[in-house]
C-alpha cells in the first residue's frame, strides 16, 4: 500500500524521510530541499497549521507514531469530519459509547443508535484511526436505589454493568454486512466495514460526583471497585479472549485535591494496584485527566516538573507494574474567549506530555513519562467550555 512519508532534514532526531502510516498520496516537508516525491495529490493537507503543529510537536517524532488523539464529540457528518480529523493528524478518537442512550431494557439496544456509532468506528477505520470507548453512564431501568443523580448515578447490580460491557466488547468486533453485526445485533446499516474497537476506558471521572454518583452510604472510591472496574474488566478479559485493552479509572484532577468524597486521590491510584494484585487481572494502562494544573506546566522556555505523572508513573514502578502504561485521556487549554496564543505556546512546549525529544532550548523534567494524550477539545464551542483546536466551522485557529 502506498504510505505517507514524512521527510524532515532537521527534526530532533534527525531523521530525513519517515513512514508514519497508510495514506494515499506522498508528502515531504523539507527545511532546505524543492524535491517533489510522486505522486503529490496532497492540496488538502498543504498550508495546514493545525496538522503541523501536530507533526512538528505532538509524537509523529517519537518512537510511538500513535501517541496523539481527540477527545471528539463528531456530530452525524461522519464521514467529512473524519476526514477532516485525519488531515489534522489525528491518530486516535475517544469517544463515548453512552449505556442510558443506546440501551433500551437489559437485553436489548436500539439499532439506530448502535448505527450512529459503527458509522463512527467504520469511517475511522477507513482512515486508520484507533477509537477508544468509554463505557459509560447508566440508563434509568438500572440505577441503584437511593442515587440521587440521573445517567451518572452506578447501575444497583454489577452484573448489569458486566453485561453492557460484554455486549459492546462482542458487537464492535468484525464487520457489519447486511444490516446485522457480526453478533448477530440488527443494525439500520448495510454498508459493509469494519467496526472492530480493542481498547476500552471503564467510565469517566468517577472520583467526581458530577460524573459518577452512588447512594449516600458509599464512597465513589468503593463504589467504583465494586461496580465498575471488578464487573468491567473480567467482561473484557472474557469476551475479548484478553486481547482487548483496558484503560482505568479515568480520574478527573491532579492529585494534591481530594475527589468529592473527602478522599485522597492518590488513593486512586493504590486502589487500581490493589485491585490487579489481589484479583490476577492486568489492565493495559492507567487513565487520567489534566485541567487545573496544566496552566503551570510551563514557564516561558522551560517545562517544569508535574508531581502528578511523576508519583503515578513511580508507583506503579514501585509495585510492579512498569509495563503499565500511563494515557492522559484528557488534557486542554481555555482559549479565553477565542484567544487560542496561549493553546498555540502550550502545544508548543508540551512535549513532555508524549515523550518525545523537545525542541532546542526546551527543558524537560518528565520525558517519557506518558504513553498516549487525547487532546480536548478537537472544535471550538459552547458545549466545549471554550476548548477547541478548530472553530465552530471546523477550520484551522
Amino acid at each position: 500500500s502506498p504510505f505517507l512519508l514524512i521527510g524532515n532534514n532537521t527534526n530532533p532526531q534527525g531523521n530525513t524521510l519517515e513512514r508514519i502510516g497508510r495514506g494515499n498520496f506522498f508528502l515531504k516537508i523539507s527545511d532546505n530541499s524543492t524535491e517533489d516525491l510522486e505522486p503529490m495529490t496532497i492540496g488538502i493537507l498543504n498550508g495546514d497549521k493545525v496538522r503541523n503543529i501536530i507533526i512538528n510537536y505532538l509524537g509523529f517524532n517519537g518512537k510511538d507514531k500513535t501517541r496523539f488523539g481527540i477527545n471528539a464529540k463528531i456530530t452525524t457528518n461522519f464521514q467529512n469530519e473524519i476526514e477532516k480529523l485525519f488531515s489534522m493528524g489525528v491518530q486516535w478518537i475517544r469517544r463515548d459509547f453512552d449505556w442510558f442512550i443506546l440501551s433500551k431494557n437489559r437485553d436489548e439496544y436500539y439499532p439506530e443508535k448502535l448505527k450512529k456509532l459503527e458509522d463512527l468506528v467504520c469511517n475511522a477505520h477507513k482512515r486508520n484511526i484507533k477509537v477508544l470507548g468509554i463505557l459509560v453512564y447508566t440508563p434509568r431501568w438500572a440505577r441503584a436505589a437511593g442515587c440521587q443523580g440521573n445517567y451518572q448515578c452506578r447501575p444497583k447490580e454489577a452484573d448489569l454493568y458486566y453485561k453492557f460491557v460484554a455486549d459492546m466488547v462482542t458487537h464492535f468486533k468484525g464487520l457489519r454486512i447486511d444490516g446485522f453485526a457480526s453478533d448477530g445485533l440488527k443494525t439500520e446499516g448495510n454498508e459493509v466495514c469494519n467496526i472492530e474497537v480493542d481498547h476500552w476506558e471503564l467510565w469517566n471521572e468517577p472520583d467526581k460526583k458530577g460524573y459518577f454518583q452512588v447512594p449516600s452510604t458509599e464512597t465513589r472510591l468503593d463504589s467504583y471497585w465494586e461496580y465498575i472496574l471488578k464487573p468491567g474488566v473480567s467482561a473484557i478479559n472474557k469476551y475479548s479472549a484478553r486481547r482487548d485493552k483496558i484503560l482505568a479509572p479515568a480520574l478527573s484532577h491532579h492529585l494534591s485535591v481530594k475527589d468529592d468524597d473527602n478522599i485522597e486521590r492518590t488513593k486512586w491510584v493504590t486502589m487500581l494496584i490493589n485491585y490487579m494484585k489481589s484479583s490476577g487481572n492486568r489492565i493495559h494502562g492507567f487513565s487520567y485527566h489534566m485541567y487545573d494544573n496544566v496552566h503551570q506546566l510551563y514557564k516561558g522556555d522551560d517545562v517544569i516538573n508535574d508531581f502528578d505523572i511523576n508519583y503515578i508513573r513511580a508507583e506503579l514502578d514501585i509495585k510492579g507494574f512498569k509495563d503499565l502504561e500511563l494515557w492522559v485521556t484528557e488534557v486542554g487549554i481555555k482559549l479565553n474567549n477565542g484567544n487560542d496564543q496561549f493553546q498555540f505556546e502550550f502545544i508548543t512546549h508540551s512535549n513532555f506530555i508524549n515523550g518525545i525529544k523537545p525542541p532546542p532550548g526546551i527543558t524537560v523534567e518528565n520525558e517519557g513519562k506518558v504513553d498516549k494524550f487525547f487532546y480536548y477539545a478537537w472544535y471550538y464551542g459552547p458545549v466545549e467550555d471554550d476548548h477547541g483546536l478548530l472553530d465552530q466551522n471546523f477550520n484551522d485557529r
